[in-house]
């Protein structure tokens, strides 16, 4: 399975075992919901492009070396 990707080994021992005590249906959905979740930013970091060496300096942060300096004459 997909999901199983992105938890450790005793992350998947337990689910396993959670799901073999066959918990009321509302948990399971929510707990899908929260792997689904994981699985999603897990997933979506994998593909992300990689930054410019100006983005990582940078970053929309004011960069006081690059700025002029104003005269007070």
């Amino acid at each position: 399975m997909d999901l199983s990707k992105c938890l450790t080994d005793l992350a998947k021992l337990f689910i396993d075992n959670w799901i073999e005590l066959h918990d009321e249906i509302e948990f399971e959905e929510l707990v899908l919901a929260c792997l689904r979740s994981l699985y999603s930013k897990y997933y979506s970091k994998k593909l992300e492009q990689p930054k410019s060496e100006m983005k990582n300096n940078y970053d929309g942060r004011s960069d006081w070396k690059l700025s002029k300096p104003v005269r007070m004459d």
